[in-house]
């Protein structure tokens, strides 16, 4: 999925991409976000990963309104945006899923490395860390 990140970073106006993998299970929340065409045999993409919880993609589209996607999200305003979200998920016991995270921001227009670095977010969360945000949402914002 980095990949595909650097190519649409790198590449003004695309319209179109042919992926071609030789290990499907790493673009597989990729496809499962970007429901592409499928060329071919299609039996790679007969599974597709667990579709996220609906409050974690109400919480990336609004992530998606709030941040600047021309920032990057390793500092300032839109640090402290996904940051504080994130947390606010993990302190609910809502599962967030790094790939399928990282999937979801490619398909919905996440610029530069911010889909990398949301999944990074997301596994050091996971992993226990907790990156630090000015901004702290209320207790009850996943409520």
């Amino acid at each position: 999925m980095d990949d595909i990140g650097e190519l649409v970073r790198s590449g003004r106006g695309i319209r179109a991409i042919c992926v071609i993998t030789w290990n499907a299970d790493r673009i597989r929340p990729w496809v499962t976000a970007m429901n592409p065409d499928v060329l071919g045999d299609g039996s790679d993409w007969k599974t597709l990963s667990p579709d996220l919880d609906p409050i974690v993609v109400e919480a990336l589209r609004g992530l998606t309104l709030t941040v600047n996607h021309n920032n990057t999200i390793s500092a300032g305003f839109e640090k402290d945006q996904v940051v504080g979200v994130l947390l606010a998920m993990r302190d609910a016991r809502i599962p967030i899923d790094a790939d399928a995270m990282q999937g979801w921001a490619l398909a919905h227009g996440w610029a530069g490395k911010n889909p990398e670095r949301l999944a990074q977010y997301v596994r050091d969360i996971n992993g226990g860390k907790r990156p630090r945000a000015r901004h702290v949402l209320r207790a009850d914002y996943i409520e």
